[in-house]
């Protein structure tokens, strides 16, 4: 994504706005796992570049939803063909047993992170 001037994180914001359905500031910070902050300021750097404008909520003027511009939709496809060769390239020597087990891994750390069982508590005592 450097050849076209972004970050790896503010692309990753910018697939989501393309995704979602003119996400709020929160939504996205949701969908993405990271504080609400740091999603502030890489909406600010996507709407300095052009790729993003912010707008009233219709029912609540206290939401800004994230808007992609016509910038963005214009790139969508040559994102989602940069992304396809990374992961292509990635993924190239990994077998998909490898892959499953290592993503269904993850899931399950991520899991206990946010919701870490009884029985862990108990026998750790600090979770």
């Amino acid at each position: 994504m450097e050849a076209i001037g972004l970050t790896r994180s503010q692309w990753h914001v910018l697939v989501y706005v393309l995704k979602m359905d003119a996400p709020s500031q929160t939504a996205l910070a949701e969908a993405l796992d990271i504080a609400r902050p740091s999603v502030g300021a890489l909406i600010d750097q996507l709407e300095n570049s052009g790729y993003v404008s912010r707008e009233r909520d219709a029912h609540d003027r206290r939401v800004w939803r994230i808007m992609p511009t016509q910038l963005a939709s214009q790139r969508a496809e040559a994102f989602a063909q940069s992304a396809e060769r990374v992961a292509t390239q990635v993924f190239a020597s990994i077998e998909d047993r490898d892959l499953s087990a290592a993503m269904a891994l993850l899931s399950t750390l991520r899991e206990n992170l946010i919701s870490p069982t009884p029985d862990r508590l108990e026998k750790d005592g600090n979770c």
